[in-house]
């Protein structure tokens, strides 16, 4: 292991990250600031969680993390692709660890590109 990625990890289990994994919750967090940027929430699934090509994230200084994945939902008026299947939008969205507890996180940004 280089020094680069011996920090890497100890900034991760520091910040709560288990074995290249998000803090528990996190997953959950970042859904649901998606789903209040659609415009038909209730339609939203979040295909790769578990993908190579599914969820990424990055753990920049200070616990912040910079999670981004891809949502299909209908789009406001109901529209889905030529296939029938829903729409496919690439999302970010940042965290920051929360001043009240070291194992809770806030929101800072929420984007779900059209």
């Amino acid at each position: 292991m280089t020094p680069a990625q011996r920090a890497a990890a100890a900034a991760g289990e520091a910040c709560g990250a288990i074995k290249g994994n998000l803090p528990v919750g996190v997953e959950d967090q970042a859904e649901d600031a998606v789903r209040r940027q659609l415009r038909a929430p209730s339609t939203a699934a979040f295909p790769g969680w578990f993908d190579d090509d599914g969820v990424h994230f990055r753990l920049l200084p200070g616990c912040h993390y910079e999670v981004t994945g891809r949502v299909d939902a209908q789009n406001g008026f109901g529209a889905q692709n030529g296939f029938g299947a829903q729409v496919r939008s690439l999302w970010t969205v940042d965290l920051v660890p929360s001043p009240a507890s070291r194992t809770r996180y806030q929101v800072t940004n929420a984007t779900v590109d059209d």
